[in-house]
């Protein structure tokens, strides 16, 4: 268990991969976990137990793919209860406006957006800034209009070492189709 271990170490130190998923045999399946370094062991996306003699290349595929979205659907409900709890401090923003400026700033520690939402937008031309009326533009240039803001909003997000949390269902209620968790608090 300790020469898989490294080698998993090994793997995933040479930047090529996102995370681990462990699969083995019924409660043995968990067995590797504690060899793992500690820093390998934060980035464990979870344990299948697997039958090795009967488990297809498609299973493991479709079931590593289930555990996945399993793990962002827990991130996002995470997220939106850290920024309800943000908000009361003004250490997060709600709505797509005040969200747009704060990505603007590069105060966005986690950008927190409504997978079923949509908001048609404009980048102003000069800054390049966001926003979801030509009128936030005026003095910034020419803007171009933008079939979803939201879209955008998460590339311009994850180019600043943002987080991004898609919520889907009934989280996704708990702020106006778009909010932000903030690097440092928002003004009055």
């Amino acid at each position: 268990l300790s020469r898989i271990a490294e080698a998993a170490t090994g793997h995933l130190r040479s930047g090529t991969y996102d995370g681990l998923v462990v699969g083995g045999i019924g409660v043995a399946a968990d067995a590797l976990v504690p060899y793992l370094h500690p820093s390998i062991r934060s980035r464990l996306l979870g344990v299948l137990q697997l039958a090795p003699q009967k488990v297809t290349p498609a299973e493991i595929q479709t079931r590593t793919m289930e555990l996945i979205a399993d793990r962002a659907h827990q991130h996002a409900e995470d997220a939106v209860t850290e920024f309800r709890e943000a908000l009361a401090g003004r250490w997060a923003v709600d709505g797509v406006e005040p969200t747009l400026r704060a990505l603007s700033r590069g105060q966005v520690r986690t950008l927190l957006v409504d997978h079923d939402a949509q908001v048609p937008g404009f980048r102003c031309g000069a800054g390049g800034r966001l926003s979801s009326s030509v009128a936030a533009c005026r003095g910034e240039g020419e803007p171009s209009p933008i079939a979803d803001v939201l879209d955008d909003a998460m590339e311009d997000a994850l180019r600043q070492r943002a987080h991004v949390a898609v919520v889907r269902g009934a989280p996704a209620k708990r702020f106006d189709r778009l909010a932000a968790i903030l690097r440092f608090r928002a003004g009055k």
